[in-house]
């Protein structure tokens, strides 16, 4: 009871102490106002000479100099030691992508859809197709000069053993003797009415796919998107890492070896490759095509459409 009291006492007593100060000081407080006023909102009341104008200039580029060397800092920090440029800065789960890459399917010359349509016979009308896929596929010659970043993953299947920075310098080669004739020489068969096409998982830093130890990859199926264009599509061949013969012609399906898998943003890294072909299609008809995977837990696909007039 007794401490309550004294410190009450004590409070009242400070607020006496400070009434008093500022009602000395009151009068002083007001003339500085009153100078600030008119120095700083009424300067027409002084006059300013050359050193004021030349204090006040030195004072602005002094202020301003060091905010801009500040905000120089401060983006070197965040670009160069909070973001790293050779990895996303959100992975996995939390990056927007989620875990789900999509597919996509080469050649295709427009954004706004996935067709491709061309006159048999007329070059012209393909040759645009058939620049997309050399473009596209000129990245993988240009492996033979990486040296000893690559690794024949399929004959040696060590992916798991390797060390992280290992798997971070090197890739598995991709060779494009497995396109079968899905290739230059024979124009990806856009001439003679059997068109090539490539399929891809995207690229997801440090994703791998959830699939059994004993699958070979991520298989992808293809057919026609609807049941009448299975019967338009005519024969259907796929070839691949593993089956790149005649005997891609009689299965629907397809894989993207695991070995291939995480993609860690290696210089030398290039996507697994499918190579679609169909052998003589309907003529004059528009068909859709459906790519998808078939043992991810999320399945993801790729649809195009194709006119051969």
């Amino acid at each position: 009871m007794y401490v309550i009291v004294y410190l009450i006492s004590i409070h009242h007593f400070h607020q006496l102490i400070m009434l008093n100060y500022f009602s000395r000081n009151e009068t002083k407080n007001k003339s500085q106002r009153r100078q600030i006023y008119q120095t700083l909102l009424q300067p027409q009341t002084r006059k300013r000479n050359h050193s004021d104008l030349f204090k006040s200039l030195v004072f602005f580029i002094l202020f301003y100099a060091i905010l801009f060397g500040i905000l120089i800092c401060l983006l070197g920090l965040f670009l160069y030691k909070i973001i790293d440029a050779n990895k996303p800065y959100l992975t996995g789960s939390y990056s927007s992508l989620e875990n789900s890459p999509g597919l996509s399917v080469v050649p295709v010359t427009s954004t706004q859809m996935n067709l491709i349509a061309y006159k048999d016979g007329k070059q012209d009308s393909f040759l645009a197709y058939h620049d997309a896929l050399i473009a596209f596929l000129l990245h993988y010659e240009y492996n033979s000069y990486t040296g000893n970043s690559l690794r024949d993953c399929l004959q040696e299947n060590n992916s798991q053993a390797l060390t992280a920075e290992t798997l971070v310098q090197t890739s598995c080669v991709f060779n494009l003797d497995w396109s079968y004739k899905c290739n230059i020489n024979n124009m990806f068969g856009f001439d003679n009415a059997s068109p090539c096409f490539l399929i891809k998982l995207n690229r997801i830093y440090g994703w791998l796919p959830p699939i059994l130890s004993e699958e070979k990859g991520v298989k992808i199926c293809c057919r026609g998107a609807n049941p009448n264009d299975d019967i338009l599509l005519g024969t259907m061949c796929l070839y691949d890492a593993y089956v790149h013969t005649e005997e891609g012609c009689e299965r629907q399906c397809a894989f993207i070896p695991h070995q291939y898998f995480p993609y860690l943003n290696q210089e030398s890294y290039r996507s697994p490759l499918i190579f679609l072909q169909l052998i003589n299609p309907k003529r004059n008809v528009l068909m859709q095509i459906r790519c998808e995977t078939v043992n991810l837990p999320e399945t993801v696909s790729v649809q195009f459409a194709l006119l051969i007039d």
